[in-house]
């Protein structure tokens, strides 16, 4: 926590940092505990943040503010879709953002934490979501904020591109590093986050074979901790 504050104050000022402090606090200790408590990422450790630590912590806007920027900073005459997966969904916020995009878009939901994918389902049943099966292909699979938290990115891309009969967003911090300016990694996490998701890992671990072309887009989030700077990877399935 004491590290997230210097390094919040080192980019936005000792006046965000201190306002983000005492906002946060209660909720990092929480998160905290969960660490303790559980391996980091684990589907234990998630099933925890989602039950006890993530509307607290500020989480569900995130999740709608991701989609809002996703809709604003991706060319949507480039990656057309009338069918959606959000791949680690957490409560499904993102769900309201893509049903005002089409009234016909089907919008498919999962998250590696079955209670959080639970309440996912029911507390977005106004917006006609469908628990996704683990067969169904949709035309983009959209992954918010989750592959800095993979250790085995290989894994996840594949399990990615295999739901998809279309398009990949993959969605992330983008150029997020320690305060000294060291890169995360799994041996130097930050937190929940293992990597630094720069062009660097772009290029290396997703700009690969399986997709037939590929472009990547930058944006902006507000509600992103600890800064709001995002990279919209977007891969076509041949």
């Amino acid at each position: 926590m004491i590290k997230r504050f210097f390094e919040i104050k080192k980019e936005s000022g000792i006046k965000v940092a201190v306002a983000k402090a005492v906002k946060y606090a209660p909720v990092i200790i929480l998160k905290n505990i969960g660490q303790r408590l559980f391996e980091m990422n684990s589907q234990r450790y998630w099933d925890y943040r989602l039950l006890f630590n993530w509307t607290g912590a500020g989480g569900d806007k995130q999740t709608q503010d991701f989609a809002e920027s996703f809709i604003e900073n991706v060319d949507r005459s480039y990656v057309g879709f009338d069918s959606i997966l959000d791949f680690g969904c957490a409560l499904g916020d993102s769900a309201p953002v893509f049903r005002r995009l089409s009234d016909d878009l089907e919008i498919y939901l999962w998250d590696i934490s079955e209670v959080g994918l639970s309440k996912a389902i029911k507390r977005n049943q106004n917006s006609r979501v469908i628990r996704w099966d683990k067969t169904k292909k949709v035309e983009l699979v959209y992954c918010s904020n989750v592959i800095e938290h993979v250790l085995d990115t290989e894994a996840l891309v594949n399990k990615i591109c295999a739901a998809s009969k279309k398009w990949v967003c993959i969605q992330a911090p983008y150029r997020e590093v320690h305060a000294n300016g060291e890169k995360i990694t799994p041996s130097n996490p930050n937190g929940e986050h293992v990597w630094t998701i720069d062009d660097d890992f772009i290029e290396k671990k997703l700009n690969l074979p399986i997709f037939s072309e590929t472009r990547v887009f930058t944006g902006y989030a507000s509600q992103a901790w600890p800064f709001g700077k995002q990279v919209y990877f977007i891969g076509r399935i041949p």
